[in-house]
């Protein structure tokens, strides 16, 4: 009967070690899939925040053409007032 006893014991402590090593499997497990979902929603975020980089750049492209284009137009401007200022200049000295 003692010898049962032992036994017993024995079944007991292994089914305990067999559960905490299920639990830290477990517990590795859940870590696992939260750091899987966090590197997901990083790597979401961060192709949105790149799709808005690219949008951002292409607005600047465009406002600098448009401000390229807005320079050439007042540099035409100010040559034609000088062309205008010319013309007021000679009449006024005849």
């Amino acid at each position: 009967m003692n010898e049962e006893v032992q036994e017993n014991i024995e079944n007991i402590n292994e089914n305990a070690e067999n559960e905490k090593k299920g639990s830290a499997i477990e517990m590795l497990s859940k870590k696992i899939d939260e750091v899987l979902a966090r590197i997901k929603s990083l790597e979401e975020e961060n192709n949105n925040l790149r799709n808005e980089l690219v949008a951002v750049k292409a607005q600047n492209e465009a406002k600098d053409a448009q401000i390229a284009k807005l320079d050439e137009e007042l540099m035409m401007k100010d040559l034609e007032i000088e062309e205008v200022i010319g013309k007021i200049e000679t009449m006024l000295s005849e």
